[in-house]
């Protein structure tokens, strides 16, 4: 699987506030906290990352809400270094 750094920095967000399974956060708020350029390339992230099944997406509240898919936790930790 190829992901590259942003792709990585999604996923090492969503690990590091627990965001597995029954915790979930809002798509467009993992863009907080990285340079406002790569907005574009997170959302770019987040679709690829959903198709590759790695996350889990939910409609909540009306918007795209996402989490770890704990089915693949164990390939999670490697991408991460854990």
């Amino acid at each position: 699987m190829a992901l590259d750094d942003v792709d990585t920095d999604v996923i090492r967000k969503l690990w590091r506030h627990n965001h597995i399974v029954g915790k979930h956060t809002e798509a467009r708020s993992l863009a907080r906290g990285f340079n406002k350029e790569h907005v574009d390339a997170i959302e770019r992230s987040i679709k690829k990352l959903i198709r590759l099944n790695i996350l889990i997406a939910k409609k909540s509240t009306g918007q795209l809400h996402v989490s770890l898919n704990p089915r693949r936790i164990g390939e999670i930790r490697k991408l991460i270094g854990e």
